[in-house]
């Protein structure tokens, strides 16, 4: 059975959308991938080319809030900020992961530069996503 995993970060516009993306195209045969944020906002305009570019389907991607997740039965809960948000009134039995990215987008001067950005961050997040996902068991 595959583990359900719920990447988390402040907005759930960028940085755990990426995560959930990547997640679904690498290892979506033992990972069913979520996304959400504390305080949802609009997704990043930048996120569709940028995930497009590989190839990666961003046709139904929105931001939602962590409550959109309440009845979902998660096994693993990976946190993408540096707050100390306790999220286990939502995902009590989950393990909970801490993935401080270290870079987060910031709006530059131009759309080169925007994209420049966001492209660290995308292979900052997949690297992540295989060191430390690859090696999880998939079974409950």
């Amino acid at each position: 059975m595959k583990k359900v995993v719920l990447f988390v970060d402040d907005h759930n516009s960028l940085e755990s959308q990426i995560a959930e993306l990547y997640l679904k195209q690498l290892y979506a045969d033992r990972f069913d991938a979520f996304s959400a944020g504390i305080s949802p906002t609009s997704i990043n305009p930048y996120l569709y080319e940028a995930m497009n570019e590989e190839g990666i389907d961003v046709s139904e991607v929105f931001s939602k809030g962590i409550e959109y997740f309440k009845d979902l039965d998660v096994d693993i809960v990976v946190k993408i900020f540096e707050d100390d948000v306790d999220l286990s009134p939502w995902f009590s039995k989950a393990e909970v992961l801490h993935y401080n990215i270290r870079v987060h987008f910031v709006d530059r001067e131009s759309d080169a530069e925007n994209f420049a950005e966001i492209r660290k961050i995308k292979h900052k997040i997949k690297r992540w996503i295989k060191a430390k996902l690859s090696v999880q068991n998939a079974s409950k």
